[in-house]
């Protein structure tokens, strides 16, 4: 049996749970996507080679086995190892029969069916609605083998998959939405090719010349970042030389990234160690911005909240006795950082940093004040 639509123009419903319904708005908005379906088709065509994906349940096993197999062999074992071990994790007795080989792959067929079929029959209020499905993701139907099991409707398929995928941590979904975007990265840094970013600087768009160092997520494992060094493209600053940078990939798009040259550029290991240090000291969200003492002072309350709120903290260690503390990061993560905490953080020095926090909560308080409703 084959997949096949409801109707000749490849469209197909879909309900989709209340969990998956929101992670699609959400993640649209992220990565400015204005149609669910080329959300969706996007998302179907790049999770099938994911680990993660138990939609195509045959697929998710051969993948499952090969990852093993990578694992084996990364501990340096040779061939027939290899396979040994496989057979005897297959069949913790070590026999090699097929039958207990087949019991073993069809129970752990059946949990991924059982899972499966929650995300098929879970009962939600909101309503189905037609999506229209591309034709790569029509030829991708078409190799699957597990039509049986979804009783060759193509609909089920896709929900399942997208229900798969809204289960994910967002830096794993957005791996998979934009697999493109880091291929392209994966492509430059393997071969050391510079590229060239447009990308967004308070109200204007900047070109820069990208020579590219590794992926790498911040310290909550939230998003992912590229380290890399940047030289402008402009007449004014082509002579500036190079310095460490990072770009969130959530922002990058195929339309902002290039390859900027073919000939290799690759990073020597003085600028290596440097990049490294400066993530090790700032953050990989924060290279773009030079480093400074800052004094600041917190409350009891202050500190319980620098002990929970981890997002974008500056390294620091506190005391249960102390309530000022020297913090060495960017005046721009601070501010980003401490502006949250209101009366429970103030920011001694330096004064220039002390006086755009004043601002900012004065014009905050301007706010409120001038704020009427109609």
């Amino acid at each position: 049996m084959k997949f096949y639509n409801s109707n000749d123009e490849g469209k197909v419903r879909i309900r989709f749970s209340t969990t998956a319904s929101k992670v699609i708005q959400d993640d649209m908005s992220i990565f400015s996507v204005k149609s669910i379906s080329e959300f969706i088709n996007i998302v179907v065509a790049n999770f099938y080679n994911e680990p993660a994906n138990k939609a195509s349940i045959n697929h998710y096993l051969e993948i499952q086995e090969s990852t093993l197999k990578k694992q084996l062999s990364a501990a340096g074992l040779d061939s027939n190892t290899i396979e040994h071990t496989l057979r005897y994790l297959i069949d913790k007795e070590g026999k090699t029969s097929k039958k207990r080989k087949k019991d073993e792959i069809k129970s752990t067929r059946m949990e991924v069916e059982e899972e499966l079929q929650g995300y098929l029959t879970r009962k939600n209020t909101i309503p189905s609605k037609c999506y229209s499905l591309r034709n790569n993701v029509k030829e991708l139907l078409s190799t699957l083998e597990e039509a049986d099991f979804y009783y060759g409707m193509s609909a089920p398929y896709v929900k399942c998959t997208i229900e798969v995928y809204a289960r994910l941590p967002f830096i794993e979904r957005e791996r998979i939405y934009k697999k493109e975007i880091y291929d392209l990265l994966n492509t430059a840094i393997s071969e050391k090719l510079p590229l060239r970013i447009d990308t967004n600087v308070g109200d204007q768009i900047l070109s820069f010349k990208v020579f590219p160092y590794k992926i790498l997520p911040n310290d909550l494992h939230s998003e992912d970042f590229l380290a890399c060094y940047t030289i402008p493209i402009d007449s004014e600053h082509t002579k500036r030389d190079k310095g460490p940078a990072s770009f969130v990939l959530s922002k990058l798009t195929l339309k902002t990234v290039r390859i900027h040259s073919r000939n290799p550029s690759p990073l020597c290991n003085t600028d290596i160690k440097a990049l490294e240090e400066a993530i090790r000291v700032r953050g990989i969200e924060f290279l773009l911005d030079d480093v400074d003492d800052i004094d600041v002072y917190l409350t009891e309350a202050g500190k319980t909240l620098c002990m929970t709120k981890l997002a974008g903290r500056p390294k620091i260690n506190i005391l249960p006795t102390q309530n000022e503390y020297t913090i060495r990061c960017s005046t721009y993560q601070a501010k980003k950082y401490f502006a949250k905490f209101g009366k429970d953080a103030i920011i001694l020095s330096p004064l220039s940093l002390r006086n755009e926090m004043i601002e900012f909560y004065k014009e905050a308080i301007e706010g409120y004040q001038n704020y009427s409703e109609e």
